[in-house]
């Protein structure tokens, strides 16, 4: 658009018409310009022709009127060459800080990238600023309320204020938080987050505006160009500078009269919005709703006569795509989520649909009343509990408790169907030897004990089932209880049956981080004098198992007596080493290398790999528990680069095995990613944790060990880049779930708080951390003895943060004791005795002898600079 000849002073009249008349409803706008330029026709078609721009914008893009204007107004001005009168140039002051350069323009001003210039305030902020025209007392007003409601919101999810004042020529301004990200949708679209992963990163948008309704604010301009995500993936809602303040020092009525406050995103608005009826908390919703579809879409809402489903525009509408190129966009959308269009709908089938459109719903109390009830509904839904918006029938609740429970079910199923076969090849052989009668009246008898136990097992799960216990709280855990009481009782007379059975339970409870229940059914096993003899392979699997359980608990020795126990019955009965041994070989060897015997570990180590490789069998599952091992072992070292390759080629020969989502990955994912972390490729890292927290959450739910590990990984990695406020909460979460699964004084949970202790002390909380160390050491030497490399870890981090708290001499007395443990413990010159010795520095020059901590510090530090690189955090 080009209009010659303009001089400065006209292309001002322009820009105050055509942003007062973007003030008003698009109906008046018509009549409004016709008599505002009534005298002028010029006039009236240049306002008119950025009108009809931003119109069209308005329905294409979803974005405000004020913001789409925006870059035509600019091309003008660039054509006219005139200034924007508006404008900061670069290194203007505004008040003491300095613009560095302009980041973005909405209706009421522009907001520059500044930074203090008095080198008080040294992280860069956004600076917003009222442009010139809009600064009349109602404007000042409003910006007065903005700087008091964003004053007021401090949450991890809320871009945070920081300062306030005026320009010298008495523009306001907020110094705001700077977020570096993109906005949610592309953030997901481009990092193809899939449909659990986008709803996880919604419930944070979630959590920011209930807690702003809880401090009476109503966002009103919530969409994705105003939640940020950053790298690391943590979300920020940006602008509450058109919130409405619910407050009664400022009454209602007289907000909703006030134009600029209607400023708004039509896309987004809420019906009522559109309307300018009163605004309330489900305006928000509204709002909420519509990024939701978007997210889960890759499409807005259409307005009209009735909103359709998120499924059915994945293709599941009655109607085919119209052409080949809607088809390949829905194909491209389903790609952006990990799926494919059929699955992708059948993913959003049901409670999604139900969700999204009950957010949607025009008539406000309709709609859920605040975010936090939508929140609620998400949570529920991710859980696989029945959401709210659907109701209460029997029938959905059943088929939600298979769902939610589906790595329990499953694994219950799987367990009898291998039963089944196993009793199946029995009888086969029963059948050789016996008249084909009694086989089949045994085979009908075993069958209908199986069948027997099975419906039992899920009876209590029924819904529909007439019986008073019947509820929807009914847990796995609950399930497997009643199958095993169900089979002492059904096969008291059957030991070598009820043993098997009883095992194959034990195994699905360590499956789901039941270690409590698994360690009884199996010691059940074990000490029954009726079980089975010494010949009979279950004893060996019982074994197995409940070495199983020690380990995950950080309970080494007693592993490591029933894994040698084992192998003592596989060599008194002159059993051929199958998977079962082998995978139990390799399993001691981890834990031999936790203990201690490094030596020891690498032959048990090697001798694992041999008898695979002697199998001549095509690659699964045992090989990579074994591959997986064995860079375990390296890592345990501190040989990283060593153990990387071995992870990388478990993950792919397991990703050939199973979909990409499956749980099977989740360890060897792990593992890869703690190998790269701590050859300081940190985002590489970082986003392999993710995946694996993610993929577990799906499969196991929130409270399983995996996910708090996991989360401590994450948190460990956080406080290497120096994010230890992000590290903090999952600390604190993977610590709550230590506790919960193994107890609080498992060596496994003792390390945990060994690290959350490090990021306490980097923060400068040394009493808390000082008591974190105090009751990790206690546990470690409790379990594990005071020379073992764990309690020589966490001895030396107690010294460490002991002489931080005030305390030199306990300190150096402590740190003395862990490093004569790393010492015996540790190559000679690894970086852990480097970094002990440099503490121990700091302890002596804390006691005023500088000159041995001076040198003995030189030292370390060149050793340290020498093995990991300058720019690595142990090394800082």
């Amino acid at each position: 658009m080009k209009i010659p000849g303009l001089s400065p002073q006209r292309w001002q009249e322009i820009d105050s018409l055509f942003e007062q008349a973007l003030e008003r409803p698009p109906a008046e706008r018509s009549q409004w310009l016709e008599s505002a330029c009534s005298h002028d026709p010029e006039l009236h078609r240049a306002v008119r022709e950025l009108l009809e721009s931003a119109n069209a914008a308005q329905s294409q893009l979803g974005e405000s009127l004020s913001e789409f204007a925006e870059p035509l107004l600019n091309e003008l001005r660039t054509e006219l060459d005139v200034e924007d009168p508006s404008g900061l140039p670069q290194n203007a002051m505004v008040g003491p800080y300095r613009v560095l350069r302009e980041i973005g323009r909405g209706g009421m001003g522009t907001v520059y990238l500044a930074e203090r210039a008095d080198a008080q305030f040294r992280k860069q902020v956004a600076l917003k600023v009222v442009k010139r025209g809009m600064d009349t007392d109602e404007v000042l007003r409003r910006f007065r309320y903005e700087r008091q409601i964003l004053a007021s919101l401090e949450h991890p999810h809320i871009a945070r204020l920081y300062d306030g004042g005026a320009t010298d020529d008495g523009r306001p301004y907020l110094v705001m938080e700077y977020i570096e990200g993109q906005p949610i949708t592309r953030y997901s679209d481009e990092h193809r987050l899939d449909v659990d992963d986008r709803l996880r990163l919604f419930t944070a948008v979630c959590e920011a505006v209930q807690f702003a309704h809880r401090n009476l604010v109503v966002h009103r301009d919530i969409k994705p160009s105003n939640i940020l995500v950053t790298a690391d993936g943590c979300v920020k809602l940006l602008d509450f500078g058109i919130a409405k303040l619910l407050s009664p020092n400022e009454p209602a009525a007289d907000l909703r009269t006030r134009t600029e406050l209607r400023l708004l995103t039509p896309e987004y608005a809420a019906p009522e919005q559109l309307r300018g009826e009163p605004v309330t908390t489900a305006s928000d919703t509204y709002a909420l709703g519509v990024v939701l579809y978007q997210l889960l879409t890759g499409r807005r809402p259409k307005r009209g006569t009735g909103i359709e489903r998120p499924s059915a525009v994945i293709g599941g509408s009655r109607r085919a795509p119209a052409n080949d190129a809607e088809q390949s966009a829905i194909v491209g959308v389903a790609d952006r989520r990990r799926s494919t269009p059929h699955r992708l709908r059948r993913r959003l089938q049901g409670d999604l649909d139900t969700i999204v459109l009950r957010a949607l719903a025009e008539e406000p109390d309709r709609r859920y009343a605040s975010a936090e009830e939508l929140l609620a509904d998400i949570r529920r839904h991710l859980a696989g509990m029945p959401v709210a918006a659907r109701g209460d029938s029997v029938a959905y609740r059943a088929a939600k408790f298979v769902r939610r429970n589906r790595v329990g079910v499953l694994a219950a199923s799987l367990a009898i169907l291998s039963l089944i076969g196993g009793l199946s090849a029995a009888l086969w052989q029963a059948k050789t030897a016996s008249r084909e009668r009694d086989v089949a009246r045994l085979e009908r008898a075993r069958a209908e004990q199986v069948s027997s136990f099975v419906l039992s097992l899920f009876e209590a799960a029924d819904p529909l089932a007439d019986r008073r216990e019947v509820n929807e709280s009914l847990s796995v855990r609950d399930l497997i209880d009643r199958g095993a009481q169900r089979l002492r009782q059904d096969l008291a007379n059957q030991p070598r049956l009820r043993a098997q059975m009883i095992t194959t339970l034990g195994r699905v409870y360590i499956n789901l981080g039941m270690y409590d229940s698994a360690e009884a059914l199996l010691k059940e096993v074990l000490e029954d004098p009726s079980a089975p003899e010494a010949s009979d392979k279950t004893r060996a699997l019982a074994l197995a198992a409940l070495a199983e359980v020690h380990d995950w608990r950080g309970e080494y020795g007693k592993a490591d007596s029933l894994y040698q126990e084992m192998a003592a019955l596989y060599e008194s009965q002159h059993w051929p080493p199958d998977d079962d041994f082998i995978r139990a070989l390799s399993a001691r060897a981890v834990i031999v290398s936790k203990l201690g015997r490094n030596e020891e570990a690498a032959a048990l180590h090697e001798r694992a790999m041999q008898l695979v490789y002697a199998q001549k069998a095509e690659r699964g599952k045992l090989y990579v528990d074994v591959l997986n091992n064995v860079g375990v072992h390296y890592h345990g070292l501190g040989q990283y680069a060593r153990a990387e390759p071995l992870f990388r080629e478990a993950l792919a020969v397991e990703r050939s095995l199973v979909p990409p989502d499956h749980p099977r990955l989740v360890p060897t994912l792990n593992n890869l990613a703690s190998a790269i972390h701590y050859q300081g490729r940190y985002d590489e890292a970082a986003a392999l944790y993710k995946e694996a927290i993610a993929i577990a959450r799906r499969a196991y739910g929130e409270d399983h060990f995996f996910i708090g590990k996991f989360l401590e990984n994450l948190a460990t990695l956080y406080d290497d880049q120096g994010a230890y406020e992000e590290a903090e909460p999952l600390y604190r979460e993977a610590l709550r779930i230590g506790v919960a699964t193994l107890g609080a004084n498992s060596p496994t949970v003792a390390m945990t708080k060994r690290n959350f202790a490090l990021n306490r002390h980097a923060v400068g909380e040394f009493a808390e951390a000082v008591r974190l160390l105090r009751e990790s050491v206690a546990a470690l030497e409790a379990e594990l003895g005071s020379n073992h490399l764990y309690t020589g870890i966490a001895t030396a981090s107690l010294g460490r943060s002991v002489t931080a708290a005030g305390r030199p001499d306990e300190g150096l007395e402590l740190l003395r004791k862990g490093l004569a443990v790393l010492k015996k413990e540790l190559p000679a010159g690894h970086w852990r005795i480097h970094s002990v010795q440099a503490d121990i520095a700091a302890a002596l020059g804390a006691r005023g002898d500088f000159s041995v901590a001076e040198q003995l510090l030189l030292d370390s530090y060149a050793a340290l600079r020498e093995q990991k690189g300058e720019n690595d955090y142990s090394t800082v």
